[in-house]
């Protein structure tokens, strides 16, 4: 474990992001929805923290777009049967 002070602040959005992933699409959002208000919270950044939040926001982005997709694909399969 590491003795910075802010890993617990990391390891926590890591967890989020994890769980999120696990989650149905509404679960998701409000997770991660909850994790950036409380990001936007933090005020005075170091420089390791600003890259940090830069990588967090694109796995963010990343994770919004795979549940997009997955919900896409979820539709097509059950909407798909029932037209025919």
């Amino acid at each position: 474990m590491s003795d910075h002070p802010n890993f617990p602040k990391a390891d926590h959005a890591l967890q989020v992001l994890r769980q999120a992933r696990l989650s149905r699409n509404e679960t998701a959002a409000i997770m991660v929805e909850d994790l950036v208000d409380q990001r936007a919270n933090t005020v005075l950044r170091t420089p390791e923290i600003e890259e940090a939040h830069q990588s967090a926001w694109a796995a963010i982005s990343a994770l919004a777009n795979a549940l997009k997709e997955e919900g896409l694909r979820f539709f097509q399969r059950v909407v798909t049967p029932m037209k025919n």
